[in-house]
C-alpha cells in the first residue's frame, strides 16, 4: 500500500505494510527509492507496521525547494512520521538512507528510536564508535529493561557459501550492538531487501526470484552440439538454444534503449527502435560470441510530448527497467552486459544504473557519452561537407540519412526542411519542449540525408561502442 505525508517541503511518499505490532521505518539509498523495499513490506507486515519513505525528490515524493543538506532530508522525512502519526520506531537504513537516518534520530529526541538497523555506515575506528553513537542516538539508553522485537525471516541467499543467510534475525537495541556493513552474512540487514551485502560474496535474490534453470556453472558444463546460435536476437532463440549458446561461449548480451517518440513528419515514431537495433545487431557482430536484447521501446520523453503518439517513461522507471533486465541476464549466467542507447533521453538512467548494481559492476559496461559518439558522427558527415547544423539534434540529417539506409520505404517523401540547429548550443532540448525550437519535430535538415551516409554513420557508431567497450575490459584486467 501507499500513502502520502505532508511535510513543509511537500508531499512524501511512502509504501507500507501492516496495522499493528512495532513502526519500522526504512530510508533508501541514492539515486534510488523505497521501491528496493518493496518487495520485504509484505514479508514485515506480519510482525510490524513497516514504512518505507522516498527521499524528498526520489520516487514520487516532492523535489525540495531548494538543493538539501542531508540535514534538510531527515528533518523533512521526521516531518513525514510525525503526520503519519508514528510515535517510537526502528530505524533501518542503507548507505545513504543511513546517514538520513541517523539526522531524523538525531532531531526525533531521546526515547524514540528503539532500534536501529543500518548498512553501509560511516567508516570509524573501533574507539570513535561510542562517542559517535551517543552523540547521534544518545536516546536510545532510556527505557529500561531491551525489549525484543519479533523475528524476521531471511530470504535465500545464492551466495556460493550458503543456501541461506540465516533462519531468522532479530533487531538489536542500539547503542548496545550494531548491524552494520562489516557484519557477517548471518547478521546483515540488507539481506531483507533486493539491495545485497558485499559479504554475501554472490547474487543475492529475493524468495521469488528462483535460480534460472539454464544458469550458473550448470549450463556451462552441459555438453553441446551446437557450435553457433540460430541468431544473434534473443528474442528469436528458444530457451535451450541460449542455454547453449552459453555452453558455447556467448557470454555477452548487448542491451539498447530506444524510445516511441515523434521524429519529424517524415520519420516514424519508432525510429529509435528501428535504427537502435541495427546498431546493437552490428556491436554484438563486432564484439563476438555476444546477443542481441530486444530494443526497449519506451524511455523517458518528457520534451517531446507534445507530438502525438510519443510515450514518456519517467527516469525512476526507466532505470529500475534497465536494472531487472540487467539482473535477470546476469542470473542467468552471462558474464558481461554491454547497456547502451541509441535515444538521448536514457542517458539519466544509464548514468544512476551502474549505482543501482552496486554488486554486480563487474558485468557491466555502460555507455553513456554522447560527447565523444557526436564527435565520430560529426567527422563522418563532415567528409561529404554535411555541417553540424544540418546534422542537427533529432530527427535531422543523421537520423534521417539512417533511416534512408536500413528501411528507405519508411521514410515519407518530400523531406522537410526541418530546423537547423547545433545540439551543443541547447544542452537542456530534450528537458523541455522541443517543438517550442523545431515546430515539426526535425531538429535538424533532413532534406540533405543519404542513405549511403547512413551506413557509414552506423559503422562509426557502432565502432565507438565496441571500442569503449574493449577499453573498459582492458582497464578491468589491468586494475
Amino acid at each position: 500500500m501507499r500513502g502520502y505525508a505532508q511535510t513543509s517541503n511537500g508531499q512524501v511518499h511512502y509504501r507500507y505494510e501492516g496495522s499493528s505490532g512495532p513502526a519500522i521505518a526504512f530510508f533508501h539509498e541514492s539515486p534510488l527509492s523505497s521501491a528496493i523495499y518493496a518487495p520485504a513490506l509484505p514479508l514485515l507486515g506480519r510482525s510490524f507496521r513497516a514504512y518505507a519513505f522516498d527521499t524528498p525528490g526520489h520516487g514520487f515524493s516532492d523535489p525540495p525547494p531548494r538543493p538539501p543538506s542531508i540535514e534538510d532530508y531527515g528533518m523533512t522525512l521526521l516531518e513525514a512520521i510525525d503526520d503519519i502519526g508514528i510515535d517510537t520506531f526502528v530505524l533501518a537504513g542503507c548507505h545513504t538512507g543511513v546517514d538520513i537516518g541517523l539526522e531524523v534520530a538525531r532531531h526525533a529526541g531521546p526515547g524514540r528510536v528503539t532500534h536501529a538497523i543500518l548498512t553501509g555506515v560511516p567508516l570509524l575506528k573501533p574507539g570513535e564508535w561510542e562517542g559517535w553513537l551517543e552523540g547521534v542516538l544518545g536516546g536510545a539508553r532510556e527505557g529500561g529493561t531491551r525489549r525484543r522485537l519479533p523475528t524476521i525471516p531471511s530470504p535465500r541467499c545464492a551466495s556460493s557459501g550458503a543456501r541461506r543467510c540465516c533462519s531468522t534475525r532479530r533487531a538489536t537495541r542500539l547503542p548496545t550492538r550494531m548491524m552494520s556493513s562489516r557484519a557477517s552474512c548471518t547478521t546483515h540487514a540488507s539481506c531483507i531487501s533486493r539491495e545485497f551485502p558485499v559479504s554475501c560474496r554472490g547474487v543475492c535474490r529475493s524468495a521469488s526470484w528462483p535460480r534460472s534453470r539454464s544458469s550458473s556453472a550448470l549450463a556451462r558444463r552441459r555438453p553441446s552440439s551446437v557450435m553457433a546460435p540460430p541468431s544473434l536476437e534473443l528474442e528469436r532463440l528458444t530457451w535451450t538454444e541460449v542455454r547453449d549458446a552459453l555452453a558455447e561461449g556467448y557470454d555477452t548480451v548487448v542491451v539498447v534503449g530506444g524510445s516511441l517518440e515523434g521524429h519529424g513528419p517524415h520519420l516514424p515514431l519508432g525510429t529509435d527502435t528501428i535504427w537502435g537495433h541495427e546498431f546493437g545487431l552490428r556491436i554484438a557482430e563486432r564484439l563476438g560470441k555476444s546477443l542481441l536484447a530486444p530494443v526497449i521501446p519506451y524511455g523517458p520523453d518528457e520534451g517531446l510530448m507534445a507530438f502525438p503518439g510519443t510515450v514518456h517513461v519517467d527516469n525512476e522507471t526507466t532505470g529500475r527497467l534497465l536494472q531487472a533486465i540487467c539482473e535477470s541476464l546476469i542470473s542467468h549466467g552471462f558474464r558481461r552486459v554491454v547497456v547502451c542507447t541509441s535515444h538521448e533521453g536514457y542517458l539519466i538512467p544509464l548514468s544512476s544504473l551502474v549505482h543501482r548494481m552496486v554488486w554486480h559492476r563487474k558485468n557491466l559496461v555502460v555507455i553513456s557519452d554522447l560527447t565523444g559518439w557526436f564527435d565520430m558522427v560529426r567527422d563522418t558527415g563532415a567528409v561529404d561537407g554535411i555541417t553540424v547544423e544540418q546534422l542537427g539534434a533529432h530527427a535531422g540529417e543523421f537520423e534521417t540519412s539512417l533511416m534512408l539506409y536500413i528501411t528507405p520505404e519508411a521514410v515519407r517523401k518530400p523531406l522537410p526542411a526541418g530546423t537547423p540547429l547545433d545540439p551543443r548550443d541547447h544542452p537542456d532540448l530534450f528537458r523541455y519542449d522541443l517543438s517550442a525550437v523545431a515546430p515539426d519535430g526535425a531538429a535538424g535538415v533532413p532534406r540533405v540525408a543519404d542513405g549511403r551516409r547512413g551506413d557509414r554513420y552506423m559503422d562509426a557508431v557502432a565502432g565507438f561502442i565496441v571500442d569503449a567497450v574493449k577499453r573498459a575490459e582492458a582497464a578491468r584486467t589491468t586494475s
